[in-house]
């Protein structure tokens, strides 16, 4: 997206609220709006979904234990590209490209692991939330998500994601690994 606005407006179609059974008034838990970047090359399997549930345990002289909850648990999500990728479709003079429909525009490259290395320094580490699509099927019409399994809007909590290049050569037929890749969620 080369275009920045400033405001966003939200319309919401034309719908009947009866004021003896429902409340007046429409609620979102969370709206994200903004850019959209696929990674060019599917993760490798093993994905690791995790949850910890924000709370402290506190062991008393007698061994009796208390535990008080400070938040709602925290969901996490750990990928990898641990299958070795040629990046020669890359640096070809016409490289191969994905995109969400025949005709559409270029989305990514495909196989391009430094999009990996780009999407961290865009949103500065953990500076700028993310959020997290497993897949995200194509339709002309837009795609809706529902579901807590299917997104998770969150911080990128990796201090290093390290590429490996595992044989060839570089920029030009190298093979190459990216280690894990970690995001937390937001509360």
């Amino acid at each position: 997206m080369t275009t920045r606005y400033r405001y966003w407006r939200v319309r919401v179609a034309a719908i009947t609220l009866d004021a003896t059974t429902s409340p007046q008034y429409l609620s979102a838990s969370k709206v994200v709006i903004g850019a959209f970047l696929p990674f060019g090359q599917d993760y490798s399997w093993g994905r690791v979904a995790s949850m910890s549930p924000q709370q402290v345990l506190t062991t008393g002289r007698g061994g009796q234990r208390a535990v008080q909850r400070l938040a709602s648990p925290r969901r996490a999500v750990e990928i990898q590209w641990t299958d070795a990728n040629y990046a020669r479709s890359v640096f070809a003079n016409s490289p191969d490209w994905i995109a969400g429909a025949a005709s559409a525009q270029p989305l990514a490259f495909a196989h391009d692991f430094r999009q990996v290395e780009g999407a961290i320094l865009r949103q500065s580490g953990a500076r700028y939330p993310v959020v997290y699509l497993p897949s995200v099927a194509y339709s002309s019409g837009g795609t809706t998500l529902v579901g807590s399994e299917r997104q998770l809007y969150g911080r990128i909590l990796s201090d290093t994601v390290t590429r490996v290049a595992t044989s060839g050569n570089e920029a030009d037929n190298e093979a190459t690994t990216i280690g894990a890749f970690r995001m937390e969620e937001e509360l």
